[in-house]
């Protein structure tokens, strides 16, 4: 079965467990790339988030038992990079 190209809020909150401010935030400190916003003019405005964040946030809810959110950051920038410069281009 091929790997989906992203995933939607309502995978990454069900598969996590957190919410959608917590998502949002893990966006502001660089921990998940940033989703892309799309609006087809009827049902609002939905998130794709990159099929990576699905692994990037299964990563940082494991971490979260055993380090603080400042700690994972430098743990997800060692393994994925810094999405916080890679927006500044």
């Amino acid at each position: 079965m091929p790997r989906p190209k992203f995933v939607t809020n309502e995978e990454l909150i069900a598969v996590t467990g957190v919410s959608r401010q917590s998502l949002n935030l893990w966006v502001k400190r660089g921990l998940l790339p940033a989703p892309t916003r799309l609006s087809d003019g009827k049902t609002g405005v939905r998130s794709r988030w990159p099929a990576e964040a699905l692994e990037r946030a299964h990563f940082i809810v494991e971490a979260r038992k055993f380090y603080a959110l400042h700690e994972i950051e430098a743990l997800v920038r060692e393994r994925w990079g810094d999405d916080r410069e890679k927006g500044k281009k």
